[in-house]
């Protein structure tokens, strides 16, 4: 069958499976999730308020609103994406949702036009299969994560990489900057294509391109493009960058020594399955022959770069290397099929081929779909029961999921949201990273409150994930003084396949002597910048 043809059968089934397998739910994944989705809501009321006319303002005041935002912390690509998107069809997490699925095609499309370059139509097809399978893949994809889209973009600066080198036109070094481009200002840790690329170059014997004058302006195009975002991301969040990629912010997934070393290439079980890494494994040692080189060298330096990038970072987790996914699938699909191109063994490749696509979709679709629901709930509560301006105090692991609720049920955007690790306390990713207390004890807390005067507190109950002291004593405080604070409504909170969430609640906490007249929120900006402080109107 016909590329053509095979390609859209590819995206229709990616598609097709993406929904099969979809559940309701708020967003929640990974907690970066939350700050994904909400800044796209923040793109889309920047754009249909005018806020672009004086952004920091319009920022500043927003967040001290809905403090849940990936402003600089991440690059503006997706959120642009979004944003845009959720003009067309509404601010929510399925929108969000539903560019990830878009993005994934790019990745399907693009995949396959790669492997179709360099190894022909079976093996494009196979590795198409296996990349879509992908656990990784799959995960990403259905939480808004950056991960896939940036995937999507690499492969496309790298299709169109391998185009110019055999061909050297020049739309294909403009694509190939654009998607760059694009690739940089998705994730910052897309600044390792500078090295990918040029381990390409070498591995091609291309390396005297570097030096051409079309070569020279496509790179000094990238860097002009991203200079400006990369310096104020520098400014504004590079020592925190800096922190998670030297000694790690999230205690819990720095590794050292040996595990450092091996994580990675043992994780490769996770992402892609036990046959199906084997596979993988067997396709790269295969494929270090000289009749077999020149087509396998982009994908040996995908993986070389890959692992020698992030192998540094004190950070380690599975979806960090995403990017080499493509290349193990090219790996496993070619030796799927050693049987028939060494052998003359159809059938034995046709079981090889079901054996290995097989694993991988198995691996990936029998485990438990997981979804929370419950804070858009409460969210509903609180909002049905204030008029005009008013305040919630939310305290909980999830805050971005309750204030993503909040904003989205609140058309007027009447309510403003105050986060307890804001007021209370803070912390940096992980408690064990860095864990600062505003209000050192009960009558402190209590003070923070009646300045505050929230209309209503909502906490979960008990603390989700992390028991910090400045939680408890907040829910002593709510606990043991009736006669100023009366609990209103308790809320189960309804999750699948994540234990430590089992039997959690969200108790709603009303204050009973609010104190009257205007009132304004302090926002304590521990981690960098200036403290905001807005007037609640």
């Amino acid at each position: 069958m016909r590329p053509s043809f095979l390609l859209p059968i590819l995206l229709l089934l990616a598609v097709g499976v993406h929904l099969r397998w979809r559940q309701p739910t708020e967003p929640y994944f990974s907690g970066d999730e939350t700050r994904h989705v909400m800044t796209g809501v923040f793109v889309h009321d920047a754009l249909r308020d005018g806020g672009v006319s004086s952004p920091r303002a319009y920022a500043e005041r927003y967040y001290a609103q809905y403090p849940c935002l990936g402003l600089l912390v991440w690059p503006p690509g997706f959120y642009a994406v979004e944003g845009v998107a959720m003009l067309a069809v509404g601010p929510s997490h399925e929108t969000a949702r539903n560019v990830l699925l878009l993005y994934l095609l790019v990745t399907t499309a693009y995949g396959f036009k790669l492997v179709h370059h360099t190894h022909g139509t079976t093996t494009a097809v196979i590795a198409s299969l296996l990349l879509m399978a992908s656990r990784e893949v799959f995960i990403n994809t259905r939480g808004v994560m950056l991960e896939v889209p940036t995937l999507a973009c690499l492969l496309g600066a790298m299709f169109h990489f391998e185009k110019y080198l055999g061909q050297q036109r020049r739309r294909d070094l403009l694509l190939f900057a654009f998607w760059t481009v694009a690739a940089g200002l998705h994730r910052y840790d897309a600044v390792f294509l500078a090295p990918l690329f040029l381990v390409g170059l070498g591995f091609a014997r291309q390396l005297r391109l570097v030096f051409g004058r079309d070569v020279l302006a496509a790179v000094t195009g990238i860097l002009a493009a991203l200079a400006p975002v990369y310096w104020l991301a520098y400014k504004t969040v590079g020592q925190q960058h800096a922190l998670g990629a030297t000694t790690g912010t999230n205690l819990t997934i720095v590794r050292h020594g040996w595990e450092q070393i091996t994580y990675y290439p043992t994780g490769l079980i996770f992402q892609l399955g036990a046959v199906t890494a084997a596979f993988g494994v067997v396709g790269l040692l295969a494929s270090f022959r000289r009749e077999s080189w020149a087509k396998s060298r982009p994908y040996w330096a995908l993986v070389v770069v890959v692992y020698g990038c992030f192998v540094l970072l004190a950070e380690q987790e599975t979806r960090h290397t995403i990017y080499w996914l493509p290349a193990w699938c090219v790996f496993a699909a070619e030796a799927a099929l050693i049987p028939l191109r060494r052998f003359g063994k159809r059938g034995l490749t046709a079981l090889a081929v079901v054996l290995v696509v097989g694993d991988a979709g198995c691996w990936t679709l029998r485990q438990p779909v997981p979804w929370v629901r419950g804070y858009a709930d409460a969210a509903r509560f609180v909002l049905d029961r204030t008029d005009g301006p008013g305040i919630v105090l939310f305290d909980g692991h999830f805050d971005g999921t309750f204030i993503y609720e909040v904003r989205t049920q609140d058309a007027a955007r009447r309510l403003w949201v105050a986060r307890g690790d804001k007021l209370l306390y803070a912390v940096k990713s992980d408690p064990g990273a860095a864990y600062v207390e505003w209000a050192k004890d009960e009558a402190a807390i209590a003070k923070v409150l009646d300045d505050l005067g929230p209309n209503f507190i909502v906490v979960e109950e008990p603390p989700l994930k992390y028991t910090l002291p400045a939680q408890l004593q907040l829910r002593k405080v709510l606990r043991e003084y009736p006669d100023r604070f009366e609990r209103v409504a308790v809320m189960p909170i309804d999750s699948h396949n994540i234990e430590w969430m089992e039997g959690s609640e969200l108790w709603v906490y009303q204050p009973k002597n609010r104190p009257a007249g205007p009132r304004k929120l302090n926002i304590p900006m521990l981690w960098g910048g200036r403290d905001i402080s807005q007037d609640v109107k």
